[in-house]
């Protein structure tokens, strides 16, 4: 089996790694376009749009989609687990369709809440259209991946890709709509989205509802509601914040920092959607822990890789691919790209997924809610929105710490823990060190480089990488890619 899961997960971690790339690829290759045709105001627009986004696909559905995947893998008939696709879907139509009633009917209020000034109101009803559509297609992606069907995930997030790009370009920077032609194709790309999954899973679910599964579903996720809404404070209530103490224009300078550290994601993404399934087929098995830890420790390697590399070369990056406006935005990095990756190192501390112990999940998400707002409210009015960064990394480090500690008393993995603090310690102070040489663009650059090509002494050092993994994932990703 160890053989087959550690495989198995490099090679879907591989396949997910295209749409996250296209997904995330949208913000990175709009970044040039944002920066020259939008203000940092209207740019912070947007990224409310997104954060209301964020919470509203977490909260209106229920979580139902956590619950899809969970009770989906249970069922050992076809009938059975097209029955539990089509209650989820049927579900998270219908609750959408009532969000957005309510959202139109509501906007000059709701608008003026979310920008904080009047005048708005087209860009809100858009971007209710936008989230509806976007909540749907999330459940539909779900489902894909669940079901194995790996290209057409990856054939959702190229057509995304592709229409949101095309209608940018077209309808921003062509016909010179600048802020409204960004938020229509949003409405577009992500209607291609959408109806592609609706298309490709039609023979997936029967369209019947079940009313004990749907309790059942609910009865699992009910309590991940208050943890999602937690989850999104600790998340975006920096932006919130930004905007209530400062200005839409520092949330558009924080969102271009946090588009900039986001590349993170490209990391996570491939592996959340790949080893999150593997864990939950696999967990009974003997060898799974080990196998575990070991995907966790060389996770670890490139997460240091990708925090040293973003951070690094975030001045240059950003004098790129922005404008001067955006130029200050480099100072948040360093604290958002390691603050984003221990948002996500929950998946390797599977234990209370595993043990179905929702409600301690809300517990701590809770709690990691209430200390980001107080922190945030410290932290802004003292230091600005680089406070809110700094406040973002403290909360996560501090979940992350606590969910690892109750994962290993459901699920104990056998994790190398003081071989990882060392290796992260070190690369830190690298990666400061790095931050702060300014010799040139060219000779800053080449030092840059080297510097980060012997991050891999510190990796052999610290044995979080062996000489014979090394060959071996070497060999492995060449014949793959082949």
């Amino acid at each position: 089996m160890s053989k087959s899961f550690f495989r198995t997960f490099l090679e879907d971690s591989g396949v997910y790694l295209i749409p996250t790339l296209l997904s995330q690829g949208v913000g990175l290759f709009l970044v040039p376009l944002y920066t020259r045709i939008l203000s940092p105001a209207d740019y912070g627009v947007i990224d409310m749009i997104k954060t209301f986004s964020s919470i509203a696909c977490l909260v209106v559905a229920l979580e139902i989609s956590q619950a899809y995947g969970r009770f989906y893998v249970e069922e050992e008939t076809i009938s059975g687990k097209k029955t539990v696709s089509s209650t989820a879907l049927i579900f998270t139509i219908v609750t959408f369709l009532i969000f957005l009633l309510i959202c139109q009917i509501f906007t000059p209020t709701l608008s003026k809440v979310l920008f904080g000034q009047s005048g708005l109101d087209f860009y809100f009803r858009i971007g209710t259209i936008y989230i509806s559509m976007k909540g749907v297609t999330l459940l539909l992606q779900t489902q894909f991946r669940y079901e194995m069907k790996r290209m057409d995930y990856v054939y959702n997030a190229i057509l995304l890709f592709s229409i949101t790009s095309f209608f940018s370009l077209f309808l921003a920077y062509f016909n010179n709509w600048g802020l409204r032609g960004m938020v229509l194709a949003l409405l577009i790309g992500q209607f291609a989205s959408m109806s592609f999954g609706i298309w490709k899973q039609r023979l997936s679910n029967n369209l019947k509802i079940s009313k004990i599964k749907l309790k059942e579903m609910l009865r699992f996720s009910a309590p991940l509601v208050p943890s999602g809404i937690a989850i999104f404070l600790a998340a975006y209530i920096s932006r919130i914040m930004i905007n209530y103490y400062l200005s839409l224009t520092e949330v558009g300078l924080y969102g271009i920092g946090f588009r900039f550290a986001s590349i993170v994601i490209l990391l996570i993404a491939g592996v959340n959607r790949s080893l999150s399934p593997l864990i939950y087929n696999h967990y009974k098995e003997k060898d799974t822990p080990r196998q575990i830890a070991k995907t966790f420790r060389l996770f670890i390697v490139f997460s240091l890789v990708f925090f040293y590399g973003i951070t690094a070369f975030a001045p240059e990056l950003l004098r790129l691919l922005t404008t001067p406006d955006y130029y200050a935005s480099h100072s948040i990095i360093i604290y958002l790209v390691p603050a984003l990756l221990l948002s996500q190192m929950y998946i390797f501390g599977p234990g209370l997924g595993i043990a179905k112990k929702t409600k301690i999940i809300m517990l701590i998400s809770i709690g990691n809610a209430i200390l980001t707002i107080s922190l945030n409210w410290i932290f802004i009015r003292l230091y600005g929105y680089e406070g809110a960064a700094i406040a973002t990394l403290i909360s996560f480090f501090c979940v992350f710490i606590v969910k690892m500690y109750m994962s290993q008393k459901y699920y104990y993995i056998p994790f190398k823990w003081l071989n990882i603090i060392i290796a992260s310690i070190i690369v830190t102070f690298i990666t400061v060190l790095a931050t702060l040489i300014n010799i040139g663009l060219m000779k800053t650059l080449i030092i840059k480089i080297i510097i980060g090509g012997a991050l891999f002494i510190v990796f052999y050092v610290t044995r979080l990488i062996k000489r014979e993994e090394f060959i071996n994932l070497f060999v492995l990703s060449k014949k793959y890619f082949q």
